[in-house]
């Protein structure tokens, strides 16, 4: 078979585990990196957790560090459209020729030695073996979800990063900021640096405790440092510069054990970041804001951003999963636009739309018939906002540019 043939392949087997559902726990992963032989521990790592902002601020890191000349890997999840977006090596999707056996070795594993392992734990490995294999300067990992038992968590790591922490993914992490700031805190490690962002007092309180259990020194943003004076805002939102002065202090500290890292030089690359998905526009007639807000505080940051920005949406596209408070994101977002038109995003968990809709809403059955009551109701020179979901953003976003895309499995 063809090169191509084979990643199509191996692609299929994978997607397979999503009948394995989500596990969260590290003996399994410990087990399998054993097995590989280990190859996590010539990693210089990064970790990244947060309830939002993780994945921006990931790929923040990750550019600055390659402007100043490292040879960086990133890891991130979930996908828009490829799972070949999730493991980047110096910002590039890496390529099938690397993705495949690395993928492969890793399926491989699992049927040979009855390791349990799921979609995540197993993209988490093949990450691994090829961030291992290129031997980077530098790799950052965003944390799936929580951070205690979370797949990323047995990679040894530099420093570790909290972004935010709100109340989202209840029925796994817990129902108080508490209990959530326990699960991620719990990614602080002895003699670690922990930064961490913009936290409720609760929350805070919890993270603090916890790393001075650990040994870990913990910088907090707007005690500790702030975000420097000449960082860019490539992304609108005071949400956005939270995330980009969590970036600016990790690749600070990152400065002290590698002198190559310029922090001017690092921090003036900022201004080309882009994080697709994410307050990303998609100009024609009309134009799209596609934003992949998916909690309520989410959906609150950018209210703001309309409000800031004088964006004014001539209706909503809205799509949202089960154990969302969708109701609650669609009030705040109902203040920024007079209309609303409602879409399953592509997943068994889709919220359905009847449940949430008023009178006047539209329903449609899918994205793409949504994006086309978007377009009427907006004309040629509206503004139309997408949002609800990251996966409703995708989807609008693969119709929208015309990018190829994976099957649309996406744990």
């Amino acid at each position: 078979m063809s090169l191509e043939a084979d990643y199509r392949a191996t692609l299929r087997r994978l997607y397979l585990l999503q009948s394995s559902g989500m596990r969260l726990g590290l003996d399994t992963m410990e087990r399998a990196l054993e097995r590989l032989g280990n190859p996590h521990e010539s990693l210089r790592c990064v970790q990244i957790a947060g309830t939002n902002g993780k994945g921006t601020t990931s790929a923040a890191v990750a550019h600055g560090a390659q402007a100043c000349g490292l040879k960086v890997g990133l890891y991130t999840s979930p996908h828009l459209h490829r799972f070949s977006e999730r493991i980047r090596l110096d910002g590039c999707e890496v390529g099938m020729e690397v993705l495949e056996p690395a993928l492969r070795t890793v399926l491989d594993l699992r049927e040979s030695s009855g390791l349990p392992l799921t979609f995540f734990e197993a993209a988490t490995l093949a990450a691994v073996l090829v961030f291992a294999q290129a031997r980077l300067d530098l790799c950052v990992l965003e944390v799936g979800l929580g951070g205690r038992l979370d797949a990323t968590s047995v990679v040894p790591k530099q420093i570790a990063a909290i972004t935010t922490i709100g109340l989202d993914h209840t029925e796994i992490l817990g129902s108080t900021l508490a209990q959530i700031a326990a699960e991620k805190a719990a990614i602080a490690r002895p003699n670690v640096p922990l930064v961490v962002g913009k936290l409720p007092a609760e929350a805070l309180a919890v993270v603090r405790t916890m790393a001075t259990e650990q040994g870990a020194s913990i910088r907090v943003l707007g005690e500790d440092f702030e975000a420097p004076a000449d960082l860019p805002e490539p992304i609108p939102g005071e949400h956005m510069r939270r995330n980009l002065a969590v970036a600016a202090e990790i690749l600070r500290l990152l400065r002290e054990r590698d002198d190559r890292i310029c922090l001017e030089r690092a921090l003036f690359a900022l201004q080309t970041l882009r994080w697709p998905g994410r307050l990303e526009f998609v100009f024609g007639q009309p134009t799209f804001l596609l934003d992949g807000a998916h909690n309520l505080e989410g959906i609150e940051a950018l209210v703001r951003v309309l409000e800031q920005q004088s964006l004014l949406p001539s209706c909503v596209l809205f799509g949202a999963l089960e154990g969302k408070p969708a109701l609650q994101m669609l009030s705040l977002l109902r203040s920024a636009a007079s209309k609303v038109v409602l879409a399953p995003p592509p997943l068994p968990r889709a919220i359905e739309c009847a449940l949430l809709a008023r009178r006047d809403d539209i329903i449609a059955v899918d994205i793409e018939q949504g994006l086309e009551h978007a377009r009427q109701i907006a004309g040629d020179h509206g503004l139309v906002l997408v949002t609800g979901s990251l996966f409703t953003v995708a989807e609008a976003r693969r119709l929208l540019l015309h990018e190829p895309a994976d099957p649309p499995i996406r744990l």
